[in-house]
C-alpha cells in the first residue's frame, strides 16, 4: 500500500512530513526538494512556529480557495512549467508556489511519468472515453477541466478555463482558426473510426459525423487549396480503408431512415 500511495498520491510530500512528525521522526532532507518538507515537518511538530511560506501554500487546499487552486493547478501541468514561471504568470510568490508543488501537486519532477500524470488527469477507468459523453464539459468537475487544459494546451488555456484570463481566446480570434479546427475534426473523426465508431450512430459519435460531414462539404468546395485538398483525399481515403477493413456498410446508422411502429 505505500508503493501505491507513492505512486498515486500528489501530496506525498506532505503525507511524508505529517508522518514523520506524528511518529517522533527526524527527516534526512538533503535534496533540491528539502526546505519546503522541512518547512512542512516543523510546522506538523509545533504549528505554533510560524512559517508564512508553508501556511500560504497549505491555504490553497481550503475548499475556500478551490477556483484558485484549480488554476494552480492547472498551469503547474503545462508542458513548460516551473515554479518561476508559473508564479510569474499568477502573480505569486515563488517559494509559495514551490512549495505547494512538492508538498500537496507534485508533477514537475514527474514530468515523463505518463502513467502517474494519466491517473491525476483521468482518475477513473473511462480514461479518453468520457469525453465521448453528451455534455461531457458540463459534468466535467471544474478542478480537472482546468487541469487537463493545462496539460494539453499549456497555460493560456488553463487561465481561460479558470476564468484568470482571455488571452487564449484573444490569441485565437486574431488568426484564421479555419483549417486548423477542419484538421483537428478530421483527425479525431478518424481516430473514432479507427477504434470503433464506425458503428456508432450521431448521438453516440457526433465527432464522427461531423468530420464526415466536413469531408463531404471539402469535397464539394472548388476553391480550396491544393494542400487542403490532398490532406482531406487522404482522410476520405483512410476512412473508406477502415470502413472495407472491418466489413461494415458505407451508410452510418444515423443515414438510415427512423424505424416506423408497427
Amino acid at each position: 500500500m505505500r508503493i501505491v500511495a507513492a505512486r498515486t498520491q500528489p501530496d506525498i510530500g506532505f503525507r511524508f512530513c505529517k508522518f514523520c512528525a506524528d511518529h517522533g521522526i527526524t527527516p534526512d532532507l538533503t535534496d533540491p526538494e528539502g526546505e519546503p518538507l522541512w518547512g512542512a515537518w516543523i510546522y506538523c511538530v509545533n504549528p505554533s512556529i510560524p512559517n508564512p511560506v508553508f501556511q500560504r501554500a497549505m491555504a490553497f487546499m481550503t475548499p475556500e480557495m478551490a477556483g484558485m487552486r484549480a488554476t494552480l493547478k492547472g498551469m503547474l501541468l503545462a508542458s513548460d512549467a516551473t515554479h518561476e514561471i508559473v508564479a510569474a504568470r499568477l502573480g505569486q510568490d515563488p517559494a509559495v508556489v514551490r512549495s505547494f508543488e512538492v508538498l500537496f501537486f507534485n508533477v514537475l519532477n514527474r514530468k515523463d511519468d505518463v502513467l502517474y500524470r494519466q491517473h491525476l488527469l483521468y482518475p477513473d477507468s473511462h480514461g479518453r472515453l468520457e469525453e465521448l459523453n453528451s455534455g461531457y464539459l458540463r459534468s466535467l468537475p471544474r478542478e480537472l477541466a482546468v487541469m487537463r487544459a493545462g496539460a494539453k494546451n499549456g497555460m493560456d488555456d488553463a487561465m481561460f478555463w479558470s476564468g484568470a484570463s482571455s488571452k487564449a481566446l484573444e490569441d485565437l480570434a486574431g488568426i484564421d482558426c479555419g483549417p486548423e479546427l477542419a484538421k483537428q475534426t478530421i483527425s479525431y473523426g478518424l481516430m473514432l473510426a479507427r477504434n470503433g465508431g464506425l458503428n456508432q450512430g450521431r448521438r453516440d459519435a457526433s465527432g464522427l459525423a461531423a468530420a464526415r460531414d466536413l469531408a463531404r462539404s471539402n469535397a464539394k468546395r472548388p476553391e480550396q487549396s491544393e494542400e487542403q485538398a490532398m490532406f482531406d483525399l487522404r482522410m476520405n481515403t483512410a476512412l473508406r480503408d477502415e470502413i472495407k477493413a472491418l466489413q461494415i456498410p458505407i451508410k452510418f446508422r444515423d443515414d438510415r431512415p427512423p424505424e416506423t411502429e408497427s
